[in-house]
């Protein structure tokens, strides 16, 4: 068993059509006096892509009708309750520029603007209900949580309606490396199978059914760096079987790191697979790591 610390210098599921279209957006976020500069471009980054899917492709109308059934002294009155959510009919692929940021301050708040510019797919059928939950520093779903400090442990959850196989990346925004979390380092096989209904935590070897999977578990650690730091975790999932990305060893004198691949060719890689596999799904949770 290895225990890994990252060297840092510091959410749409969907199934896919085969065409890629170009898409860009721009858009102004107005901060709360809770949000830190980080985390006010990370907002301003995912409403500007979610403009840009909107934008060219719309957004479905979900329906939930609900009956709301009402005792009051022995008499029953029924209520039907409608409501509608909508979804944004399109995925984002990948950036085809950089990001582009305007920060400043109006009546004495932080403003960010932000510009993307990127690859996008339309949706074209329903999703695979795949569940991933992101946990801190504890393997009971109870620890949930997006927002980590220097040295706390990650842990993901998964959980699944059908069979298939599954890979789990860790994206370095600031040194534009892809850290291969699973398949763990020392697996050979290249690739994780997972079966349906039966809840998944990954990165513990207290919650692997068998002695041999708990040998080969690579434990996470995250670390600071001089300043909150926001990251990108991805979860690929396919019902059909796939490898994961050619990659490296990393060597850091002070820490042992786990395999990876610049963020760049990881894109390439994932979009070569999802060409070839229109099951293929990606979650992508962003975390934020501080100072205690």
């Amino acid at each position: 068993m290895k225990k890994f610390l990252f060297l840092l210098s510091l959410i749409c599921i969907s199934i896919i059509a085969h065409s890629d279209d170009n898409v860009s957006a721009e858009y102004t976020y107005h901060a709360t006096e809770h949000d830190s500069p980080a985390d006010a471009k990370r907002i301003a980054l995912e409403r500007a892509r979610t403009k840009a899917l909107e934008n060219r492709y719309g957004r479905t109308i979900i329906d939930e009708h609900d009956t709301d059934i009402i005792n009051d002294n022995g008499k029953t009155s029924t209520h039907f309750i409608s409501t509608s959510n909508s979804e944004v009919k399109g995925e984002w692929v990948k950036d085809t520029r950089e990001p582009e940021y305007e920060i400043f301050f109006e009546d004495n708040m932080l403003v960010v603007t932000a510009r993307v510019w990127g690859k996008a797919r339309e949706i074209t059928s329903n999703a695979i209900d795949l569940k991933v939950t992101i946990l801190r520093n504890g393997t009971d779903f109870r620890h949930e949580s997006l927002e980590f400090n220097d040295g706390d442990q990650l842990f993901v959850g998964i959980k699944t309606p059908v069979n298939g196989y599954i890979a789990i990346y860790y994206i370095d925004k600031e040194t534009e490396d892809a850290f291969c979390l699973l398949p763990y380092s020392s697996d050979s096989d290249g690739q994780v199978a997972i079966a349906a209904n039966h809840e998944y935590v990954f990165f513990s070897p207290d919650m692997c059914a068998s002695p041999q999977e708990r040998a080969i578990v690579d434990e996470i650690l995250l670390p600071a760096g001089n300043e909150k730091k926001i990251d990108e975790i991805v979860v690929i999932f396919s019902n059909h079987s796939f490898f994961k990305a050619l990659d490296n060893e990393y060597i850091s004198k002070e820490h042992q790191l786990p395999r990876g691949l610049k963020t760049k060719e990881f894109n390439e890689w994932l979009n070569r697979c999802r060409s070839k596999d229109k099951d293929m799904i990606t979650i992508r949770k962003h975390i934020s790591i501080a100072k205690k």
